[in-house]
């Protein structure tokens, strides 16, 4: 509960005798004098008997009070956080002056001005003596704003580069490898499949260099764009080398099917004239050397060449078991 000053018209009216009215006047003087202010009634009481003079009850000492009065508002005035808060007041209405200074390490390490809350308690502290400019600084970069602001920038300076890097690599690298899987399976360039390949491409391109500014942070590069820059790189061409690899790989799977299906085709062309000249010459095949130079020949393929190699193996194996029963005179 806030304090009760009394008014002096009030009390000296409502007191009848004379030497007391003329004390109690004394004493509202002297707070008014001192603190700007009439006195509570318990700073009344025990100031009123500093205004009496010994063995002369009607006179006022008000030397005497006054002395006392001014004592009372020093012990009141300069307790510890009286001073601070006469301090904190008095360095806040120097702030104005170190406004720009703490404007400038704002606008440095942030990109923007302070608020006016900024300003007074940074302006203030750096009118006390407490922080200088310097240590200001040190204090923003600490803060996640820095660093939120620290990792934009360097990932939108950083995105531009990547983006040119990335139209340059899909021209000189990914276009024509597109083009050379295509060329060699015969396809035209012209097609909707090949222009949807190089859409794709350049849609996945984009994605990743997405994906790797949102993972991107000014501390793990040191702030350093070229270093991000080369590892991003890195990444494009590794990447690039596997992509290649699947449709090289899945190319040697196309062209070694089609070599067995011409192999076969080799086989039962051969396997005809062969049949003819046996029919033409009145001799027969009983399939007795086929089927053992087909057993055979299914043992080496399935060793070399798996379920498939196997089933080549056999058809080669059997013809040229038949081939040796037949040259032997069977008939």
């Amino acid at each position: 509960m806030a304090d009760q000053y009394l008014d002096k018209g009030n009390v000296i009216n409502s007191t009848p005798e004379g030497d007391q009215r003329n004390k109690l006047s004394a004493v509202f003087d002297a707070f008014q004098n001192a603190f700007g202010r009439g006195p509570t009634q318990d700073e009344l009481n025990e100031a009123l008997p500093a205004f009496s003079t010994d063995n002369q009850p009607h006179v006022t000492n008000v030397a005497g009070g006054n002395a006392y009065v001014s004592q009372l508002h020093s012990t009141q005035e300069n307790t510890p956080d009286k001073i601070a808060q006469k301090q904190q007041t008095q360095y806040l209405a120097e702030a104005p002056k170190h406004y720009d200074a703490v404007n400038q390490v704002f606008q440095s390490q942030l990109g923007r001005t302070a608020t006016q809350d900024e300003l007074d308690h940074f302006g203030s502290q750096i009118a006390s003596g407490s922080l200088d400019p310097y240590q200001l600084q040190q204090f923003v970069q600490q803060q996640p704003e820095y660093q939120t602001t620290q990792n934009k920038n360097f990932q939108n300076g950083l995105a531009t580069q990547l983006q040119g890097y990335d139209q340059n690599y899909f021209n000189t690298n990914v276009l024509p490898s597109i083009q050379e899987a295509y060329a060699k399976q015969g396809r035209s360039f012209d097609s909707s499949a090949f222009q949807n390949a190089a859409t794709n491409s350049a849609q996945q391109q984009n994605v990743s260099r997405e994906n790797f500014l949102a993972n991107l942070s000014a501390q793990q590069y040191g702030n350093v764009q070229s270093n991000a820059y080369n590892d991003y790189a890195n990444q494009v061409r590794n990447q690039q080398n596997l992509t290649n690899a699947g449709i090289q790989a899945q190319y040697a799977g196309v062209q070694n099917n089609l070599n067995r299906s011409n192999q076969l085709m080799d086989y039962q062309m051969q396997s005809d004239a062969y049949n003819n000249y046996l029919s033409k010459y009145g001799k027969r095949n009983n399939g007795l050397g086929g089927l053992i130079g087909g057993g055979l020949g299914a043992a080496v393929g399935g060793y070399f060449g798996g379920t498939a190699g196997a089933g080549l193996g056999y058809q080669l194996g059997s013809g040229t078991g038949t081939a040796i029963q037949n040259s032997g005179g069977s008939y």
